[in-house]
């Protein structure tokens, strides 16, 4: 008997360990930045940014899982017109897709490069891409303020079904996230 009780206090234990060990990271919009950046007949880059973006990330252990959003209509570029072009029904269409996510597979901190496969929505598609990330050893700190994850890679816009400019404009977009995040205060009891 006394057995069974000992072996139920060391599984509670370790759920109440369990749960103490993960947190959930909170992305600072105003410290955070998305560029991306696209060749224009295969010599020149345009480029642009997303002025916001919202998310978070969740660390259990030394595992992290990552959950971004960006407001579609938030993106600019320096040309008034290609701005106009990026968020029209030929690209973003962000009058139907007001939202683009992306949400990893849980991956290791360890303080190098990462490459870390995610699902990435886009007008109304969803697609497998890998991404490179590297999460800094801060988020081992508790409590964690002003960490970065830094975020590259590139997708193919013909993937999300934006087809349009095929001759003149490149198929590969790339991309690159600069994200700060800080834990989130425990919720009182």
């Amino acid at each position: 008997m006394h057995w069974r009780l000992a072996t139920l206090g060391l599984l509670l234990a370790s759920i109440a360990c369990a749960e103490d060990d993960m947190r959930v990271l909170t992305i600072d919009s105003d410290a955070s930045r998305v560029d991306f950046d696209v060749s224009v007949l295969w010599m020149v880059k345009r480029r642009g940014q997303f002025h916001r973006l919202e998310g978070q990330a969740l660390i259990d252990g030394d595992v992290v899982s990552i959950d971004v959003r960006l407001p579609s209509e938030s993106a600019t570029m320096k040309s008034r017109d290609h701005e106009e072009t990026l968020k029209s029904p030929d690209y973003f269409d962000v009058e139907k897709h007001p939202w683009i996510r992306f949400r990893s597979k849980p991956f290791a901190i360890d303080g190098s490069t990462t490459r870390v496969r995610g699902w990435l929505s886009l007008r109304g598609v969803e697609r497998v891409v890998e991404f490179d990330i590297l999460a800094s050893p801060c988020l081992r700190k508790r409590p964690v303020r002003k960490c970065a994850i830094a975020v590259s890679g590139s997708v193919r816009r013909s993937e999300f079904g934006m087809t349009a400019n095929r001759r003149t404009l490149a198929d590969r977009v790339g991309l690159s996230i600069s994200a700060v995040v800080n834990e989130m205060p425990p919720a009182p009891p």
